[in-house]
């Protein structure tokens, strides 16, 4: 079975909606564990805590209260002798998922958001892989990674972030059905959530995510995914019909952004800022030690997740049925990665500048691939054609005897765990028990 064939297996209504009630369902279980759990005064990041009640808390109170009560609010009289509010970039104040700050006071807006964006973030990565032909499961456990990793523990506190996150998978999505279709429904659709990503007051978290689908659309055009694709010409014109829709439909807001900021002397700290105060990992061995030094009751790194997801990496080196998509994201991971890494040590200065932004797009390819690792070791026996199943077996039990050595006792315990359900899926290749395991 070749890849193109493997990627006509199109989602199915009844699962995908039974992933969407999970997601709504987890996400303020994820909350309530991870942001509102009681903390010692030691463990507590001061400076995210000034970020949020003294910019973040105010702006957002001033700006859609003045839209409740009917006012398009233009100028934020309260910060820096006043200044620009509708042509800030870093409001969003055209961000559809914002506008719960119009309704609830506040405090329970910044709630309610969060679990917007962890819900749309863990559905669209899962509406995302399964188009790529993986079975639900798999494609559930690629949306847990990406929606309830460390990097999104230190987004759901900054909503711009948070919002931007929550659109960029279903613009993969939507590029992703283009691309194997070329019909221009989905090309609409990839270019309003295209200009959702950029409507959502972080800049720099939208072109960090850009650069990830830029290639990916690249290799579409070039190699297409169909086999009687149309001409070149169409091929290449598409993606960039889509890109021009959504600048123009984010045009009320970058188009003001760009008149203002002619008028500043460094208009690039406005356009690329980030003010995530979470710990950076300027080492490749401080990215490891955040996942593997995991401890219950504290907040996750930027870097962490999950010994589940570390455990399934290695078998993507052997999914050939889709090594297209395993080779892509593999690649990308490594270069996204290494561009955290370096950044966060201050060895680069490439745009976007900023180490966390590198984080975002990581994450995402490793939940892909994670994906894609769970998909090769719940692969249904299919006579002769079923792919071997002994060597990602083998490279699990590898990376699992490494991570058993090295580890503390708690992350001991999750390996075992992890090991209980897969080893008799090594020899039990049945139905029930493959989803029963996954």
């Amino acid at each position: 079975m070749t890849e193109e064939q493997a990627t006509t297996r199109r989602p199915l209504v009844v699962p995908l909606f039974l992933i969407a009630v999970a997601f709504v369902v987890l996400s303020p279980l994820y909350w309530r564990h991870v942001e509102l759990r009681r903390i010692n005064e030691a463990e507590i990041d001061h400076s995210e805590r000034v970020v949020l009640y003294h910019v973040v808390y105010p702006v957002y109170q001033y700006a859609f209260g003045r839209l409740a009560a009917g006012e398009l609010p233009l100028w934020n009289p309260h910060q820096h002798n006043g200044m620009p509010l509708h042509a800030d970039p870093r409001v969003g104040l055209f961000q559809p998922l914002h506008l719960v700050h119009v309704f609830l006071p506040t405090h329970q807006a910044m709630a309610v958001h969060a679990f917007l964006c962890l819900s749309l973030m863990g559905f669209g990565a899962a509406l995302f892989i399964r188009s790529l032909g993986v079975a639900s499961v798999p494609a559930f456990f690629g949306g847990l990674v990406f929606a309830f990793s460390g990097a999104s523990a230190g987004a759901m506190s900054h909503p711009p972030t948070a919002a931007a996150l929550a659109w960029s998978p279903l613009a993969f999505w939507a590029l992703h059905e283009h691309l194997r279709t070329w019909r221009w429904e989905f090309a609409a659709l990839g270019s309003l959530f295209g200009a959702l990503m950029l409507l959502s007051g972080s800049l720099i978290i939208s072109v960090a995510m850009l650069c990830l689908f830029a290639p990916y659309a690249i290799a579409g055009m070039l190699w297409p995914l169909e086999t009687e694709p149309p001409r070149l010409l169409r091929r290449l014109r598409s993606p960039l019909i889509m890109l021009a829709l959504a600048l123009l439909m984010a045009a009320v807001q970058w188009v003001p952004t760009v008149l203002w900021m002619r008028e500043l002397d460094a208009p690039g700290e406005l356009a690329w800022s980030l003010p995530l105060t979470m710990r950076p990992s300027g080492t490749f061995g401080d990215l490891g030690l955040q996942t593997l030094m995991a401890r219950r009751g504290v907040t996750p790194r930027i870097g962490y997740v999950g010994i589940g997801t570390l455990l399934m990496l290695p078998p993507v080196l052997t999914h050939w049925i889709r090594r297209r998509h395993a080779a892509y994201f593999l690649l990308a991971a490594a270069v996204f990665v290494m561009l955290h890494v370096l950044g966060a040590g201050g060895r680069t200065h490439a745009l976007p500048h900023s180490a966390f932004a590198y984080a975002y797009p990581a994450v995402f390819a490793v939940a892909v691939l994670a994906a894609l690792g769970v998909d090769r070791l719940l692969v249904e026996p299919q006579g002769h054609r079923t792919p071997a199943l002994l060597p990602p077996a083998l490279l699990v039990l590898f990376v699992a005897a490494a991570l058993f050595y090295v580890s503390t006792a708690q992350v001991r315990g999750y390996v075992l765990a992890f090991l209980v359900v897969l080893v008799p899926l090594f020899f039990l290749r049945h139905r029930a028990l493959l989803f029963l395991g996954g």
